[in-house]
């Protein structure tokens, strides 16, 4: 499997088939996995973030979502050859949950949401073994609860909504205790799957301004048009410097030790 490193991070350049085999050899085997799909805003999380740079350098795969990923590929000439949107991703998974008779477990997003969009994939897939799903809106007492139902489960594949970086922070907490093979943040994914918030239409993606229109139909999510200016100035940075700005920002953070 190729790797490319950008921001000091290993990110695979797999397509489609590639990670559903990766996946399914994961699932036969037993093997514990986690996936993270990255965009522009989770790069600025993890040179600023130490809880969210943790989850991502144990994550067992990181595969390129935003375009913004893409581009630096392009800008650092590390070409990616594959683009995989996370809710592209999932879609995925759960073609392949079908198709193989794989268990899955929701956990995310608000009650009306994440019932909305359990019932939607229920039909959808009707071949899937859909074990539960569970609000994203949970106190410390509920969450033990939750990581003991899903260790009863036992499902193939959780796939965990709850926005990045706190989706992939509570992962890589967690990741020990729970008994599930794959685990993969999947961002808003829930909210689109429950037919309660639209996706970008397939002109917006095919322009990569997927993030725009998000950003223009959701409020809440107008800030992160400054992020994303925000990681062209980075971009920029590691370009003039080469990762000399990065150096800084980590060890400044991690104290003295040398990337």
């Amino acid at each position: 499997m190729k790797k490319i490193n950008l921001y000091n991070i290993s990110i695979a350049d797999v397509d489609y088939a590639e990670l559903l085999k990766f996946c399914l050899q994961r699932i036969r085997k037993k093997e514990k996995t986690f996936i993270i799909t990255l965009n522009s805003i989770m790069v600025i999380n993890y040179l600023f973030n130490k809880n969210f740079r943790s989850a991502v350098d144990k994550a067992d795969l990181v595969i390129p979502d935003g375009y913004g990923i893409i581009l630096a590929g392009k800008i650092f000439k590390r070409p990616f050859k594959n683009h995989l949107p996370g809710i592209d991703v999932t879609y995925k998974l759960f073609g392949m949950a079908f198709e193989k008779k794989l268990s899955v477990f929701l956990l995310g997003s608000s009650w009306p949401t994440i019932q909305t969009a359990y019932k939607n994939m229920m039909k959808w897939f009707p071949q899937v073994r859909f074990l539960g799903r569970y609000s994203g809106y949970f106190n410390r007492d509920e969450e033990e609860k939750i990581i003991q139902g899903i260790n009863k489960l036992r499902p193939d594949i959780l796939f965990v909504g709850m926005g990045t970086p706190k989706q992939e922070v509570w992962i890589n907490n967690n990741l020990k205790k729970m008994k599930v093979k794959i685990v993969i943040g999947v961002g808003g994914s829930f909210d689109v799957f429950s037919g309660f918030k639209k996706r970008a239409p397939l002109k917006w993606r095919k322009k990569h301004l997927e993030w725009l229109y998000r950003c223009l139909t959701s409020p809440s999510k107008f800030i992160n048009i400054f992020k994303i200016f925000f990681y062209f100035i980075i971009m920029l940075y590691f370009k003039l410097f080469k990762g000399s700005v990065k150096g800084r920002i980590i060890r400044s953070q991690r104290g003295s030790r040398k990337l």
